[in-house]
């Protein structure tokens, strides 16, 4: 397959998690493209990381700031690369092996190459409001094992350990306190 241009994608996201009657769980969405992840999105022109996460959960799940509580001392930074079907403007349409065809004009093959910080904040929150119908088909909240099980990347599940950790580790120097 030949690539037509490269580009660099920064996106930002958020491990949610929430205490429940079985312990802590962790907010998965469910993506169109059939693969479960956390919420996620670009950064706009001039936007910070952590005002990205915060407007790109809201945007997805219904979740405000003020529903949410940063854990300090955690940000994590993933990257990866795929291949997407792209437009004069560079902006994604299709990717390999979509049905969906390429609206006027000609496509271009284009390598993005994308990084994505994650933060991880908790929530009482437990009903999502699934405000991205175009991009997410549900969404569930699962205990880490289970949301090990279901995700669908590597990294994000590596990922989601880190924060597990975090967490755990944190609750037990607050216990001792």
């Amino acid at each position: 397959m030949h690539i037509d241009s490269i580009k660099r994608e920064r996106s930002a996201g958020v491990i949610i998690a929430r205490d429940s009657q079985i312990g802590l769980q962790y907010l998965l969405l469910h993506y169109k493209g059939g693969h479960w992840d956390f919420s996620k999105g670009h950064l706009e022109k001039g936007e910070k990381a952590m005002d990205a996460s915060i407007r790109e959960v809201h945007e997805e799940t219904g979740i405000s700031s003020d529903e949410l509580e940063f854990v300090n001392g955690f940000r994590e930074v993933v990257r990866y690369s795929f291949k997407a079907y792209t437009n004069a403007k560079s902006e994604r349409i299709t990717f390999p092996g979509d049905a969906i065809g390429v609206e006027g004009g000609k496509k271009k093959m284009t390598l993005v190459n994308k990084t994505v910080v994650f933060f991880l904040a908790c929530t009482n929150k437990k009903i999502v409001r699934l405000l991205s119908k175009d991009e997410h088909i549900g969404y569930e909240w699962f205990s880490y094992q289970e949301a090990i099980d279901t995700i669908t990347f590597q990294q994000s599940k590596k990922i989601l350990t880190i924060a597990n950790l975090k967490l755990q580790y944190d609750r037990k120097q607050s216990i001792k306190q």
